[in-house]
């Protein structure tokens, strides 16, 4: 074997793909606090908070302070500040946050994808398409036209088309 092949006693390793069940379910939960509060005070700051979970629930990955909150969309000064006071209080009342505790993370293994399979089109030995022959038991088949003209690869010549026909009436 040449030094570019691989050797048969190594281990093939797949990629995991690691994604969190619910990334941030401490600062969702204040925002939603904050949002019940602001609609029993009838203030228009429920819809801010509204748009900010939105958009938490939407980001995929952890994050850590309200000034990691900064990059996503309604997340303003107001509202990151906001994090970083109830965050600040939270610690001082249960101490260092454990962060693996709160983001729970999946681990699968990435499938392989495969392509749509290719569709048979040779013809049998009375002269159909696989396909009619396939669908001939069902109400519909298969009608199949010659066009002069230009195929579908661009060269002249005669183009075939199918077109499907309702037999049930």
């Amino acid at each position: 074997m040449s030094g570019k092949g691989r050797s048969p006693h190594k281990k093939k390793y797949r990629r995991t793909k690691r994604t969190y069940k619910h990334p941030n379910p401490l600062f969702e939960k204040w925002l939603k606090e904050w949002q019940d509060e602001a609609e029993r005070r009838h203030s228009n700051m429920k819809y801010n908070f509204q748009r900010a979970r939105k958009s938490l629930k939407l980001f995929p990955l952890p994050l850590y302070s309200g000034k990691d909150c900064k990059v996503l969309a309604h997340f303003g000064d107001k509202i990151c500040q906001l994090i970083d006071q109830r965050l600040e209080e939270y610690q001082e009342e249960n101490g260092p946050v454990n962060w693996d505790e709160f983001h729970q993370v999946q681990e699968e293994p990435q499938v392989k994808k495969r392509g749509r399979p290719r569709k048979n089109t040779s013809n049998s030995l009375d002269g159909s398409t696989e396909t009619e022959s396939r669908l001939s038991g069902t109400s519909a088949s298969l009608q199949v036209q010659e066009k002069k003209g230009k195929s579908p690869g661009g060269k002249r010549g005669r183009a075939l088309t199918c077109r499907r026909v309702n037999t049930r009436r």
